[in-house]
């Protein structure tokens, strides 16, 4: 068994560090996709044009997606299917 002496006076707790932002909303989740050459292209398009992310460009479609469906708008969402794929 060991015995441990410190001169520390006070141990303080892990926080942000100094000069980081904080928020109400702390995005705690990764989310990982695949994109098509198409589909960055236009991500990226958006980025540039709204002086943004690409976490920001893609938090707001989901944002729209969500709104479009609560107002009973009805939407096509899904990839067509892959060729030589069986459902």
């Amino acid at each position: 068994m060991y015995n441990v002496i410190t001169n520390l006076k006070e141990v303080k707790p892990l926080g942000p560090k100094p000069g980081q932002r904080l928020t109400d909303s702390p995005k705690d989740f990764l989310l990982q996709v695949r994109l098509d050459e198409k589909t960055k292209t236009e991500l990226d398009y958006c980025v540039k044009h709204t002086d943004s992310n690409r976490s920001v460009v893609v938090r707001k479609g989901i944002e729209l997606v969500k709104e479009n469906l609560d107002e009973g708008r009805e939407m096509a969402l899904r990839e067509p299917d892959r060729k030589g794929s069986e459902k």
